[in-house]
């Protein structure tokens, strides 16, 4: 299970451009650009809050309409330690 560490993820925006958005982590004070895929899978995590990685990529996958879902579930897996490491989500226990 995974969730978002930023409690008002979609208030943390400092620019966005369509596909692409500038989050700034106030706890750690970097800034961070994020693709449609990371932001998606980010406002998942915010929104659905403590998730599993296979309902996580069934909703990404849903709302950006992916047919390639294996590859999708191994981009968001990849995803989700990167994210880890920076502070912007964490796995949890149930």
């Amino acid at each position: 299970m995974w969730c978002c560490t930023l409690p008002e993820f979609s208030q943390e925006f400092v620019w966005s451009d369509g596909d692409e958005v500038l989050v700034f982590q106030h706890d750690s004070g970097e800034t961070h650009l994020l693709n449609l895929v990371d932001r998606t899978t980010l406002e998942c995590l915010a929104q659905i809050g403590p998730v599993t990685i296979d309902t996580l990529c069934a909703e990404v996958a849903a709302i950006l309409e992916v047919d390639d879902k294996q590859a999708l579930n191994r981009y968001i897996k990849k995803l989700l330690e990167q994210f880890d490491e920076l502070g912007l989500a964490k796995p949890v226990t149930e």
